[in-house]
């Protein structure tokens, strides 16, 4: 149980700092700490005689490319913050097949590009996600499968909450007497 509370706050705070990379890329695209990055894309695309306007759409590209990063990474906070911490298996699944799906591809045409610090940074970040995803597979993938299901009227019979009658007059639903 405390293994799993640490896995999970881990990855609250990895997509945390996700959306804080997006943020920065967004408001300082050209910051000394992203100089040798830019370079590398930048002579990937251009060779050594740098035009200025380059340098000005890179920034633009990491200004675009921050805001995507910024609303994954506040999407990947909430997920990780609220319904994986109740070990909902979708949570799990939303978390790893997201990054996936990220790091795959990015990875593939950053490796053709040249940009090689992208690949890099990818195989980081992918660790990050990767080793607190293998943590929990147990605790929330296993463990759900194993579950008994419950049929949806039992559990509102559970709840206390009254089963809730169908609207006749929208279509495909029926009424159901109680």
């Amino acid at each position: 149980m405390a293994g799993f509370v640490f896995w999970q706050r881990w990855l609250v705070t990895v997509a945390a700092i996700s959306a804080a990379a997006g943020l920065m890329f967004v408001v300082a695209p050209s910051a000394s700490l992203l100089a040798g990055y830019n370079l590398q894309v930048l002579r990937a695309f251009h060779g050594d005689a740098i035009p200025a306007s380059a340098m000005r759409q890179q920034a633009w590209s990491l200004q675009l490319l921050g805001t995507t990063i910024l609303g994954w990474g506040l999407l990947l906070t909430a997920v990780t913050a609220v319904p994986f911490r109740r070990r909902e298996p979708w949570a799990w699944y939303g978390v790893a097949f997201s990054v996936v799906a990220w790091v795959v591809p990015d990875s593939i045409l950053a490796y053709r590009a040249g940009i090689y610090l992208e690949v890099l940074w990818n195989g980081v970040a992918l660790a990050l996600f990767a080793i607190p995803l293998r943590m929990t597979y147990r605790e929330m993938i296993l463990r759900a499968r194993s579950a008994p299901r419950r049929s949806p009227s039992a559990d509102d019979e559970r709840s206390g909450e009254p089963i809730r009658q169908a609207d006749s007059s929208c279509p495909g639903t029926r009424r159901q007497d109680t």
